[in-house]
């Protein structure tokens, strides 16, 4: 068998059904998939890897998932920190819905990945704001791609924040200011058009039915229902 990738000598936390510890363990990668686990002698025994990594005195064990956390956080660690909760949620809910920009969005996206990912999460369920900004489809849109170039699996949770209807949101283009106000009928058409518009969007071949989510995996995206 040959396979791109070869990562042995460390301690394998299959997860499997037997849920094995394999002490000296290796697995083999061909693309995105795991193609063979066993001990380091079988597997670099049976494949013919163009690339080994030594794990000695490591842990290899499958991603882990967050089933939790909130897209723009990330850029605003530690900001408010002083606050009582009911407080930081009206300043985090105000900086999001009036102070934000796609580009902010997109960083945040990264840095989310990469924080993510440093701790061994490859997979992970995000809110977009701490209630959805879905004013206009480019702040999840620029969210997505963000996510996307880190390569990691997100699940962007998005929908119509909570009421009093109509809410106002914030939109800048260069430096200036526009306050729009938005019904709830608009986040749902907002909602629904970044389940169709997202680019390099990949379309599950069974229809799914509306779940106001996609899944982020690379460069490709997929709604989802959860």
């Amino acid at each position: 068998m040959k396979a791109d990738l070869v990562i042995a000598g460390g301690v394998v936390v299959t997860m499997d059904p037997h849920r094995r510890v394999i002490q000296d363990g290796a697995i083999a990668i061909t693309e995105d998939r795991i193609v063979k686990v066993g001990t380091t002698d079988e597997v670099t025994r049976s494949v013919q890897s163009r690339r080994t990594v030594a794990a000695n005195r490591k842990a290899i064990l499958p991603g882990l998932i967050d089933a939790h956390a909130h897209a723009g956080h990330s850029l605003m660690k530690t900001i408010g920190a002083h606050l009582a909760a009911p407080d930081w949620l009206r300043m985090i809910e105000n900086v999001y819905f009036r102070a934000t920009t796609p580009e902010y969005w997109y960083a945040d996206g990264m840095l989310a990945a990469l924080e993510k990912l440093r701790f061994g999460i490859t997979c992970g369920v995000m809110m977009l704001g701490n209630a959805p900004r879905t004013d206009a489809p480019e702040y999840g849109d620029a969210f997505a791609n963000g996510s996307a170039r880190i390569g990691t699996r997100t699940i962007l949770s998005v929908g119509p924040p909570g009421p009093p209807w109509p809410r106002t949101f914030t939109r800048w283009e260069d430096n200036r200011r526009q306050d729009v106000d938005v019904s709830y009928e608009q986040t749902v058409e907002v909602t629904e058009t970044l389940l169709r518009r997202l680019p390099n969007i990949h379309i599950a071949r069974e229809p799914l039915e509306y779940t106001g989510g996609f899944v982020i995996r690379g460069h490709k995206a997929m709604p989802v229902g959860f």
